[in-house]
């Protein structure tokens, strides 16, 4: 049976999800708009190396 395989960004993502944070809440904390934040899930938009460690910081650490 094939695995499937995710990335890190939607590791990300489901985790976000799962601990019930909204993008509302990582843009305060980020300091950056709930818009931002859906457009960087969505693919739309990349963030720089600084922003995304505080992205995944707050996730995993929330």
């Amino acid at each position: 049976m094939n695995e499937i395989e995710f990335t890190e960004k939607e590791k990300l993502i489901m985790l976000r999800k799962r601990k019930r944070i909204s993008q509302g809440k990582v843009a305060s904390q980020l300091g950056v708009t709930q818009a931002f934040i859906s457009i960087f899930e969505n693919g739309k938009y990349e963030f720089k190396e600084s922003m995304y460690s505080r992205y995944k910081n707050y996730i995993e650490n929330y």
